[in-house]
């Protein structure tokens, strides 16, 4: 079944130019004692990738949160990553704000957090640094031990586009052009190919997810009823519903929110009767597609301004009630149905994966099981079990 509670996990950004320091007198020169080797390594290949100076660089990182997060990061079984965003245009800001003195306003030079990108906004160069192993990083390991890479992010840019930029420009080109016959490695060739087919695999998931994240719908909220995510209680409602306005307020933003669902109903069957695209690949798509579209909107229906407003409904008997529960019946079908055949079709598509890359040797075995599954979804589906549908997958 759907499920019906989102939750959202955020990383705060690390940093001294966000946050204030945990000693807000520490002076530069005991801060610069923090500074090891391993810490200075990290600074000189930032300097090259970011093309500024070493100072510049080791300036940045003077605040104990910045240097507990690098401290943190080194360690043995630390943080996998940490990502470094230099905004186009940095903001200025007062030296007061990490040494306690007052000097000349500097640029803010950059956000480092452990992996996330909700705090990095707009243009800029994004560096992210990673680890190979869970070793403890030091002066003697450090160039085995980390991976240090670059990339420029445009305006607004999700990370999935940074992460599928990265392998288009860099990753991909290098390993298209490297030569992996060699005597050290008599399967490199092999070895390569394997790796390509995953890497190509990846590549299609990241597209998918962009895929998916185009196709969430918001309903619109009721300007007029800022107050409705407050209401708790049966009383509230009853004395919203007697409040001639608040209750018409109330009536338009459902009735919108019907028309807006059916509307997303019936272009979802079009789209899916109209699609060209067959095959279990192009099905698994559509219904990533669909799911998120219904979950998106369930989340929205379970929402504590829904449930409200529906509750004000219920206290004024108002008609418009049967209506919004049909549809509010139909969408959580429909994301039930979603998520079962996505289900459905990744149990079918791990046979289906060597059709696309294999010899007619080495796929005979595939065969047999992918029609095993394929007669399982026919007699287990409750979407899959016609001719008609089964034709999509083929």
């Amino acid at each position: 079944m759907a499920n019906r509670k989102g939750r959202l996990a955020k990383n705060s950004p690390v940093g001294g130019h966000r946050q204030s320091l945990q000693n807000p007198v520490e002076d530069k020169a005991t801060l610069q004692l923090r500074i090891q080797t391993t810490h200075k390594h990290m600074f000189d290949r930032l300097t090259i990738m970011l093309d500024l100076s070493v100072d510049f660089i080791q300036d940045s990182f003077l605040s104990s949160a910045q240097l507990d997060a690098l401290d943190s990061f080194l360690a043995a079984k630390g943080k996998k990553c940490i990502v470094i965003f230099l905004p186009k245009n940095p903001q200025p800001q007062a030296e007061t704000e990490r040494f306690g003195s007052a000097k000349n306003s500097l640029p803010r030079p950059f956000v480092m957090t452990p992996g996330n990108m909700e705090h990095m906004h707009g243009e800029g160069t994004l560096v992210y640094i990673t680890r190979n192993s869970d070793k403890g990083v030091t002066q003697s390991n450090i160039d085995n031990e980390l991976l240090f890479g670059a990339t420029y992010v445009e305006a607004d840019q999700s990370a999935l586009v940074v992460v599928q930029k990265i392998l288009g420009c860099i990753y991909n080109p290098y390993l298209d052009a490297f030569d992996f016959n060699s005597k050290s490695c008599p399967n490199g060739s092999q070895l390569m190919e394997e790796f390509q087919i995953t890497l190509n695999e990846f590549d299609k998931l990241l597209s998918d997810a962009k895929s998916c994240l185009r196709e969430t719908v918001y309903l619109e909220k009721c300007a007029a009823l800022p107050q409705l995510n407050e209401l708790c209680s049966q009383n509230d409602w009853q004395t919203a519903a007697c409040d001639k306005d608040t209750l018409a307020a109330v009536e338009g933003m459902i009735q919108s929110w019907c028309k807006r669902i059916e509307l997303v109903l019936i272009e979802t069957d079009l789209i899916q009767k109209e699609s060209d695209d067959i095959g279990p690949y192009a099905e698994l798509v559509s219904w990533k597609n669909r799911s998120t579209k219904f979950n998106c909107l369930l989340e929205q229906i379970k929402s504590p301004a829904c449930r409200n407003a529906c509750g004000i409904l219920k206290c004024a008997k108002s008609k418009l009630l049967d209506s919004w529960i049909k549809f509010d019946q139909k969408i959580t079908d429909a994301a039930n149905e979603a998520k079962d055949n996505v289900k459905i079709l990744y149990s079918l598509l791990k046979y289906c994966q060597p059709l696309y890359y294999g010899d007619p040797v080495s796929i005979k075995p595939e065969i047999r099981k992918m029609m095993e599954a394929i007669l399982i979804i026919y007699t287990t589906s409750q979407h899959y079990n016609t001719t008609d549908s089964m034709t999509h997958l083929f």
